[in-house]
This record gives C-alpha cells, sequence and structure tokens, in this order.
C-alpha cells in the first residue's frame, strides 16, 4: 500500500544516504521502529552564532540614522528608505558600528562617542565615498561528525548541552504552520526501543506523530536522519509513501506530559492520517475472506473497480504497492523493509 514503511539503515561507520548516485533508506510512520544502528561516525549539521565584521562603502549622503547606546556603542538606528544604505542590502538595523571612515584610513569607534564618530563621517569633503565597517550576529549552518564509537562520550555531550538549558525556543526547527500548542496527542498506536508512534490532531486534521526515546543511544540521531529523507521523497516523490506533513521540535521550556496530550520536548515527526489499519489487519484467516460480506467490506476500502472478489483486492493492493516502489527508485530510494504489517 501506499503508505508503507521502511527501514533506515547505518553502515560502515556512514549513513546510507547521499543527494544523489547511492541508494537512500525511507521510513514514513509505522507500528514498529526495529533500527540496528551499526555506524560509528555520523556527519549531520547544527547552527552556530558568529560574531562577525562587514566593511561596506557607500556614498555620500549614507542614509544611516545613528544613536548611542548606554554602553557606549553607536547602532544602527534607522536606515533612510531609499538612502545609499537601505539601497546596498549590506547594512542592517540595529548593527554596531566598529569604524568608519576613508578606506585607507579608517577611524576605531569604540570610546569615540556619537559626536566623534559624526566628525569623522563629517571629514574628508573631497570624497564622494564613506566606508563603515559594522558588526552583527549571524547564523551559519557547519558540518558536524558524530561519533558513535565511544557511548560514554555521546552522552556526556548530550548531559552538557542539557546543562547548558538546551536549545533555544529560537531555535526549534519546525515546518511552517506547525506550532507545539495547535498538536493534540489522543493515544499511542504503536513504537518500539527506538521511538514511540502516536495518533492526534493538528488544528482539526488527524495526524500520526512519531519522537525518538531519548534513552536510547542513536535514536535522535536516526530520526533526525528520518526528517531529512522525508523532505526529500515530499519534494521528489509526493504520493509514494505517507504523506509527510513536516517537523515540530519542542524545547525544554515549551514541553509538555504527554499525559495532557501535550507534546513533551524533543523533534516530531508528523505524518497525515489516512488510516491506522495496515494491509496485516485487512488479510483476515481464508475462510474469513471467503464470505461475502468481508471481501465486499475489503474491496470497498481499496476502491476495486473489478468487482469484490479476493483477485481484485489482490490486484488493487500489489499494483498500488509496485507503483510506490517504483516512485521511490526513481528518486534513487530503498525501501528496505517491505511487508503487510508497514
Amino acid at each position: 500500500m501506499r503508505g508503507c514503511a521502511a527501514r533506515l539503515e547505518l553502515q560502515s561507520g556512514a549513513v546510507r544516504w547521499r543527494s544523489g548516485g547511492a541508494p537512500h533508506a525511507v521510513r514514513p510512520p509505522g507500528r514498529s521502529s526495529r533500527l540496528a544502528v551499526s555506524a560509528e561516525v555520523v556527519k549531520t549539521t547544527r547552527k552556530v552564532e558568529l560574531l562577525k565584521q562587514f566593511p561596506v562603502e557607500l556614498p555620500r549622503p549614507l542614509g544611516i540614522v545613528f544613536a548611542e547606546k548606554k554602553n557606549g556603542d553607536i547602532r544602527v538606528d534607522e536606515l533612510v528608505e531609499g538612502g545609499n544604505a537601505a539601497t546596498s542590502g549590506k547594512v542592517l538595523q540595529g548593527d554596531r558600528l566598529v569604524k568608519c571612515g576613508l578606506m585607507d584610513a579608517l577611524v576605531d569607534c569604540e570610546g569615540l562617542g556619537f559626536d566623534g564618530v559624526l566628525d569623522v563621517l563629517g571629514g574628508s569633503p573631497d570624497s564622494d565615498v564613506m566606508t563603515v565597517v559594522v558588526e552583527r550576529m549571524v547564523e551559519e549552518v557547519e558540518e558536524i561528525e558524530e561519533d558513535f564509537s565511544d557511548a560514554a562520550a555521546y552522552w556526556q555531550r548530550k548531559r552538557e548541552l542539557k546543562a547548558m538549558g538546551g536549545k533555544r525556543v529560537s531555535d526549534m526547527r519546525r515546518t511552517g504552520g506547525l506550532m507545539p500548542g495547535d498538536i493534540v496527542v489522543d493515544r499511542q498506536i504503536g513504537g518500539g526501543s527506538f521511538g514511540g508512534v502516536f495518533a492526534g490532531s493538528w488544528n482539526g486534521t488527524q495526524v500520526i506523530l512519531k519522537r525518538a526515546n531519548a534513552q536510547v543511544f542513536g535514536a535522535e540521531e536516526l530520526l533526525e536522519l528520518e526528517m531529512q529523507l522525508n523532505d526529500v521523497v515530499l519534494a521528489k516523490s509526493p504520493g509514494s509513501c505517507a504523506v509527510y506533513v513536516g517537523c515540530c521540535e519542542v524545547a525544554e521550556v515549551e514541553g509538555r506530559p504527554i499525559y495532557e496530550k501535550k507534546l513533551p520536548e524533543g523533534l516530531w515527526l508528523v505524518w497525515r492520517n489516512d488510516g491506522e489499519k495496515t494491509l496485516q489487519s485487512l488479510m483476515p484467516a481464508p475462510k474469513a475472506l471467503s464470505k461475502a460480506h468481508e471481501l465486499g467490506a475489503l474491496a470497498e476500502a481499496l476502491g476495486c473497480s473489478g468487482g469484490s472478489t479476493q483477485l481484485a483486492s489482490t490486484q488493487v493492493v500489489v499494483t498500488q504497492l509496485l507503483e510506490g516502489l517504483r516512485d521511490l527508485h526513481a528518486i534513487k530510494i530503498v525501501h528496505r523493509d517491505v511487508k503487510p504489517a508497514n
């Protein structure tokens, strides 16, 4: 069936998922989480904030309104609409002024004061261009390698992140529109040692929710990979697997107990709930299938056009299954756990 599952595989110290050429692995929601972790090193990414300086040459008039703060910093308080600074796109409101003047004779603004800065920027009347060096925090994504060969070091990193207060709410990864307060957790419908699968709703839409077991070695990292792979499937082969809605990461300060039907802390993946029954659950004993009303119900559920026979139902199931696998293979993704239960 199209809402099927696959196993995510790690092997030989590398994740079996690359942007091109080699097969990928993907697993939309299912009733079990049977993942074997054998990798030692997994490449992942993280967001970091860096303080950077940017020299900007601007024609006069600059089109910047500066303001002196209580700590003596000179900040960009406003950009004149249509002015040279605003047009350049290289100066932002809130930037700290570090240096200013002619490019070959920049003056350090530390301790210069507001009037001193104006004197420098107003000097050199023969020059049509002035340079300002501004400073701001920028967010960058860096690639890191997680070493899973040392369990003690792995858990130590987890404890250090916890001690630092965990991630900030502003750092949470959320697909547009997916907010913790809009999601209700109704009940758990499956799971295993690596995580749990839940039925719930999001703004009235029935959804399937999945999160990793943070107490299991490598489980959170595997869920991160599953998120990336579902993003690929959604973008390149929609309809071949369960409909992926997106992710909703919950900060520690936002997390609520699951018995309150809210999302606890952690990364949650969300799929549209198009039915919780698996193909296996629709495969009763042969004697039961011989009953006309049982075959009729199954045929109706599958949308059979060839009548309510066992052969007609089987043809629809196999056709949908092969079409889904064909679409996945077309984008270099291999489904490694095809079975009725998935």
